[in-house]
């Protein structure tokens, strides 16, 4: 049986499809195994948590605990990349832009925007945004070709690579300054 999510597709098998219809659902029982989950990486458990929860009566606890649930699963997905396609790792990650943003942990938004090289969004939105400037001015310098953006990576990068916590985006960013650097080799002051 499939029940589907706000972007989580959730697979259930029979027996546990039968559990689910059988059983009264409580926000505890879905809880524990969204923690046994979590802490165990499976997938299957999660799916389970997340279809006991929907079963729940819509409280500020339930929708809590549906992000959650739903954050860990298309976590554990797109980490796992070869499972799945790049269209379906795209709307994982979308997905989770828009999680994140819900619960208002925007570190982990750029950073998911930053893998899907959402340059635009992340120069748009981000502007002005002191924790966040090596970043933007890569946005910057890559919508725009200002040489202006170029300097200032150039001056923040060294101090500031350091301050992003997502190796994947920093090795992306890493990527980018070389990249970026070789393309503007003669516009460098």
């Amino acid at each position: 049986s499939k029940l589907w999510g706000a972007g989580n597709q959730t697979i259930l098998g029979l027996d546990d499809f039968l559990e689910q219809i059988k059983t009264e659902p409580t926000l505890v029982k879905a809880n524990q195994y969204f923690q046994i989950g979590k802490e165990r990486r499976d997938l299957d458990l999660l799916h389970k948590a997340f279809a006991s929860a929907k079963r729940c009566e819509n409280t500020d606890e339930r929708r809590t605990l549906l992000i959650n649930i739903e954050i860990t699963i298309l976590q554990n997905e797109t980490y796992k990349k070869q499972d799945i396609s790049d269209k379906d790792n795209i709307a994982k990650r979308s997905r989770l832009v828009e999680l994140y943003e819900q619960i208002g942990d925007h570190e982990k938004a750029i950073y998911e925007r930053v893998i899907l090289e959402d340059w635009r969004t992340i120069y748009e939105k981000y502007k002005g945004k002191r924790q966040y400037k090596l970043i933007w001015h890569f946005a910057a310098s890559i919508l725009t070709n200002n040489p202006n953006y170029l300097n200032k990576i150039i001056d923040t990068y060294a101090s500031q690579k350091n301050d992003i916590n997502n190796l994947d985006v920093k090795r992306l960013i890493a990527r980018k300054y070389k990249e970026i650097l070789r393309k503007n080799l003669s516009n460098i002051e």
